[in-house]
């Protein structure tokens, strides 16, 4: 879920360019891509186990922004890849402040209306995880210049 979310959330910001005169860039959205970045993620979220938390959650969000820059075809975000890395980074560690073992816990409970609270909890918690995690990979591509690296050159 979280990896299609990042990619929605690329595909709207698309459709949003802070330069309307500028023509629309499109990507490329393919199967491979879609499962190469969920791959990325996953292996993120292994090594996270390791660190935990906000700074375990660093990890797979910038591995997953970077893995949508290089499959995206662009090569304007290409140049900017350590800038979509930081703030998927950043935007994925905000969900890992978000506690959610005790609702796990209800999930393991032999009563089904708990099981059911503890799934639909699961998935409010990861969507809101994700929600995040995509914002942060998608601010670098809808903002406007302030970060670009001609500035940071003195060019």
């Amino acid at each position: 879920m979280s990896f299609v979310s990042s990619w929605l959330i690329f595909i709207v910001s698309q459709a949003s360019e802070p330069d309307a005169k500028a023509p629309m860039k499109s990507i490329r959205l393919n199967s491979p891509a879609i499962w190469l970045t969920a791959l990325s993620l996953s292996i993120g979220w292994g090594i996270r186990g390791n660190f935990g938390h906000e700074f375990g959650a660093m990890i797979p969000g910038a591995l997953a922004a970077m893995g949508v820059v290089l499959l995206s075809g662009r090569e304007d975000w290409r140049r900017r890849i350590a800038y979509f890395a930081m703030f998927g980074a950043l935007g994925w560690s905000f969900g890992g402040s978000i506690s959610y073992m005790q609702v796990i816990a209800y999930t393991h409970s032999g009563h089904s209306l708990s099981v059911l609270y503890g799934f639909a909890s699961l998935f409010v918690i990861g969507f809101l995880w994700a929600a995040m995690g995509g914002a942060g990979t998608a601010l670098r591509a809808i903002s406007s210049a302030p970060w670009s690296p001609s500035l940071r050159s003195g060019s």
